[in-house]
C-alpha cells in the first residue's frame, strides 16, 4: 500500500511539474520572451542602410522590420530585417526597394503571421515572412497598385489596420482622402494575385493611423487636415512659421468608424470627425479602450481624447493636451499606460531648430493633466513601439539610419 501511495505521491508531483512548465511556456510566449528578445545592458543602436522610418517586431521577439526611405541620392531605400537570436541585435539582410518610389511608410503583419504589408505610395506589397526571416527565396508574393488619375498622384498609401481574423485590411491614403477597406480573405485565395477592394472610406488630406478598437467594432482614424467641404476655419499655419504669419490650412481630425459598416459600405461608415488641432498624424489607444492619444506635429503636443465621447459626445471628448518637443510623430504606451513614449523630429517642423528627442510623459500621476518627465536625446525619431514583452522601445532614426533599442526601465519617470 505505502509502494502504491508513493506512487501516486509521484505520479501527482510529475503532473505538476508539467503543468508549471506548461505554464511557464506560455508565459513566455505570451510575453515576447524566449530564445529571443535578448537582454540589454543600456542604450543600443543598429545602423540600416537607408533612412529609417517605421519598426515592426515580430509578437515572438525574434525579429524586427524596418521601412527605409531612400537617401538623396536615391540609395538605401527598402526593407531592413534585424535579427534578434543572438547576444545583441543585429542587421540580417536588406530587401532593396524600387529606386523609382524613394519612400516606405507604415507595416503591419497577418495575425497568422504569414505575411508582412508594407505601404509605399504607389502601392501596397506583401510579403512572406517565412522568406524575410530566412533569406530564401524572393519573399515578394503580391502587389496592389491602383489606377489613379495622374501618374504624379498616386494614393499615398502610409498605415494599416487588420482585423483580428484577418479577413479584412484597411489602409489610409495621405493623397487620396481615403482609407481603402480591403477583403484580405478573398486576397489570400488568390494568393495576392487579385486584390478584393471593397471600397474607401471618405476623410481628410493626410490621411494617418488606423487603429482597431479591442473588441473589433471601431476603427478610429487621423486626416492631418480637414476637407475643404467641411467649410472648417484656417486656424493652422505652415510649419516653422513665425507666430506673426497668417493661418493657411485646416485643423486635422480624429474620426470614429462603424467597421461592420465599413466592410459593407465604406462610403457610409464614418460615425463621428472630431477637430484635432494642427497636422495631428499618429494615434493610439490605451489598453482599456478609454483614452485616445494623437501627437500634433505642428502644435507640438500630445492631445488626449475620451474615447466614449469621441463616438457620442465629439464636441466635448478633448480632456487634455500635453507639450513636447517640435514635430511629435510615433507615440507608444509604457508600463501598462502608466508612461508614454512620442517621438519628436525636426525635419517635420519646417526648419525650426531644437533638441530632437523621445519625450518620456507621466501619465498615471495626474490623468487628467500628463506631464513630461523627461527626454531621451534622439536623431529625427519617427515611429516608435514597443516589444512584445514591453520591457524595449524601438525607435527608427531617420536622419542617422538606425534603429535604437532603449531598456523601458531606463527611461525617465
Amino acid at each position: 500500500m505505502e509502494e502504491i501511495m508513493s506512487r501516486r505521491a509521484m505520479g501527482v508531483r510529475r503532473i505538476a511539474i508539467l503543468i508549471a512548465l506548461v505554464a511557464a511556456v506560455a508565459a513566455s510566449a505570451a510575453s515576447g520572451q524566449g530564445k529571443c528578445h535578448p537582454p540589454l545592458t543600456g542604450e543600443l543602436h543598429v545602423p540600416v542602410p537607408g533612412r529609417s522610418f517605421s519598426v515592426l517586431p515580430s509578437p515572438d521577439g525574434c525579429w524586427v522590420f524596418v521601412s527605409m526611405h531612400a537617401r538623396p541620392d536615391g540609395t538605401g531605400g527598402g526593407l531592413a530585417v534585424i535579427d534578434m537570436h543572438g547576444a545583441v541585435p543585429k542587421l540580417a539582410r536588406t530587401i532593396p526597394g524600387d529606386p523609382a518610389t524613394r519612400r516606405r511608410a507604415g507595416m503591419a503583419l497577418t495575425h497568422d503571421g504569414r505575411f508582412l504589408l508594407l505601404a509605399l505610395p504607389d502601392r501596397i506589397s506583401v510579403y512572406r515572412v517565412d522568406k524575410l526571416t530566412t533569406g530564401d527565396g524572393n519573399a515578394l508574393v503580391g502587389e496592389f497598385r491602383p489606377q489613379i488619375p495622374r501618374i504624379d498622384e498616386p494614393p499615398d498609401y502610409f498605415q494599416f489596420a487588420v482585423t483580428s481574423n484577418d479577413r479584412f485590411l484597411f489602409v489610409s491614403g495621405h493623397n487620396s482622402e481615403a482609407i481603402t477597406v480591403i477583403n484580405l480573405e478573398e486576397t489570400r485565395r488568390s494568393n495576392f494575385q487579385k486584390f478584393s477592394v471593397v471600397g474607401d472610406i471618405p476623410v481628410g488630406w493626410g490621411a494617418n493611423a488606423v487603429i482597431l478598437s479591442g473588441d473589433g467594432r471601431y476603427l478610429y482614424a487621423v486626416s492631418q487636415i480637414a476637407d475643404d467641404n467641411w467649410k472648417w476655419k484656417k486656424v493652422c499655419r505652415a510649419p516653422g512659421a513665425p507666430p506673426s504669419a497668417a493661418p493657411n490650412h485646416y485643423t486635422g481630425a480624429v474620426h470614429v468608424i462603424d467597421v461592420a459598416r465599413a466592410v459593407s459600405d465604406p462610403a457610409h461608415s464614418v460615425l463621428t470627425t472630431t477637430p484635432a488641432a494642427c497636422d495631428p498624424v499618429r494615434l493610439i489607444l490605451d489598453k482599456a479602450g478609454k483614452r485616445a492619444y494623437v501627437t500634433s506635429r505642428s502644435d507640438y503636443k500630445v492631445l488626449v481624447f475620451d474615447v466614449g465621447r469621441l463616438r457620442l459626445d465629439p464636441a466635448n471628448a478633448l480632456i487634455t493636451s500635453v507639450p513636447t518637443r517640435t514635430g511629435p510623430v510615433g507615440i507608444a504606451l509604457l508600463d501598462s499606460g502608466k508612461r508614454m513614449a512620442v517621438g519628436n523630429a525636426v525635419r517635420f517642423t519646417g526648419g525650426k531648430k531644437d533638441i530632437e528627442g523621445v519625450s518620456i510623459i507621466d501619465t498615471k500621476t495626474n490623468a487628467t493633466q500628463p506631464r513630461v518627465a523627461g527626454n531621451v536625446p534622439s536623431t529625427g525619431p519617427v515611429d516608435i513601439t514597443l516589444m512584445a514583452n514591453g520591457s524595449i522601445l524601438l525607435v527608427a532614426n531617420f536622419e542617422s539610419e538606425q534603429v535604437t533599442f532603449l531598456r523601458v526601465r531606463d527611461l525617465p519617470r
